[in-house]
């Protein structure tokens, strides 16, 4: 609910109260429903990634597997290619994989790629 809706004076009262609340105050004032809404967003903004891979590394995995050197792929992300490599070691090593063409591999079969 906005200013709008509320009035200036109430909702300048209101934002005030709200800034001092601390979370469990303020999950408090919306009864069950604000945790669960809580909790389902934070599910939905974190998706889980097979053999642990993060959202950076999978990321790093895609461009990889369609056929990117680590500099294009440095240069994509504007990240360095230490960078990169070091992705690519961890990828390497979450997926059991020897080498690019194996991890490629393991994206396609997962659906990363």
């Amino acid at each position: 609910m906005g200013n709008a809706a509320l009035g200036q004076k109430d909702f300048a009262a209101a934002w005030n109260r709200g800034r001092t609340m601390t979370l469990e105050q303020a999950l408090a004032t919306q009864g069950r429903e604000g945790v669960e809404s809580a909790t389902i967003s934070a599910t939905i903004s974190s998706p889980t990634y097979p053999a642990g891979l993060t959202a950076r590394e999978v990321g790093v995995l895609r461009l990889a597997a369609k056929g990117l050197t680590n500099a294009e792929i440095a240069q994509e992300l504007k990240l360095s290619e230490k960078t990169i490599a070091h992705h690519l070691t961890h990828i390497f090593n979450k997926t059991n994989s020897e080498n690019r063409a194996a991890a490629a591999a393991f994206a396609i079969r997962h659906d990363l790629a």
